[in-house]
């Protein structure tokens, strides 16, 4: 329904609706439903469907989501660039991922940084930024496109940061097979609700 050309989509949330619900009414809604895939469905009016054949589903990632964390229980934290070619908003997204390991060993996105149709020193102002607020351990950028520039910008942005280079040497649907598998295995967990990366 939703690809057909005459259909019509409006949207509301529950909230939008507030001053006519009883108080206690939503701040059950609330204490029951936010932070959920039934909440962001029922409560933000968002329309969720899982792609056929994708590697990972919304049910899988919120059954395993965090409502919150202590930094104390972090080992490891990475920002991850996956940068784009091109700064514009036709471009593919520069990824910026801010990941951390667990004493358990299981894995936590901790924020989804992102960003389309902005400069280089823009997107790695970004990355430095998230280093220092995660009191990250390093900065990992795939160089398959950019080279030793994305380690140069870096330097220009902060010399002090720890930089890692790695080099993508098979296509992405291969690399995040391996990932898909840790969701299935229970071991990686998002910190809060992520939309356009989930």
């Amino acid at each position: 329904i939703l690809g057909d050309k005459q259909c019509v989509i409006t949207k509301g949330s529950t909230f939008d609706n507030q001053q006519n619900l009883a108080p206690g009414f939503i701040e059950e809604l609330i204490e029951t439903f936010v932070g959920t895939r039934l909440g962001r469905q029922e409560l933000d009016a968002e329309i969720l469907t899982d792609v056929q054949g994708a590697l990972w589903t919304h049910k899988m990632i919120d059954d395993l989501r965090m409502k919150g964390i202590d930094r104390s229980q972090l080992v490891r934290v990475v920002v991850a660039i996956d940068p784009a070619v091109k700064a514009s908003m036709l471009a593919d997204e520069t990824g910026i991922v801010v990941a951390g390991r667990l004493a358990n060993g299981h894995g936590v996105i901790l924020e989804d940084l992102s960003v389309r149709g902005v400069s280089p020193m823009d997107w790695m102002q970004r990355a430095v930024n998230a280093y220092h607020k995660w009191q990250a351990d390093a900065i990992i950028a795939e160089v398959n496109n950019g080279g030793d520039l994305i380690e140069e910008l870096c330097k220009v942005v902060d010399r002090t940061i720890r930089y890692r280079a790695v080099h993508a040497s098979r296509g992405k649907l291969v690399r995040a097979e391996p990932v898909a598998g840790l969701y299935e295995r229970k071991m990686i967990h998002h910190l809060g609700i992520f939309k356009q990366l989930e």
